[in-house]
């Protein structure tokens, strides 16, 4: 499982991603930390238009930080 700090690294290296339109990150134990750093990616990156975060531990907050940038 990549887990928290993983998600903020993928999202990290997609920030200037222009060809990847969707992202599968279910079941890698993502909690509302790397889902926040999941949110900060879709605020830069206009290209993905999907992301899969079934299975993922997110809390209220995470959900409502990702939920804004979708």
């Amino acid at each position: 499982t990549i887990e928290n700090e993983g998600a903020k690294a993928i999202a990290t290296a997609l920030r200037h991603n222009n060809t990847l339109t969707s992202i599968d990150l279910s079941y890698n134990g993502i909690g509302d930390e790397g889902a926040k750093g999941i949110a900060d990616l879709l605020k830069n990156n206009k290209s993905i238009t999907s992301i899969n975060l079934g299975g993922s531990q997110l809390e209220t907050e995470g959900v409502i930080d990702h939920i804004k940038h979708v």
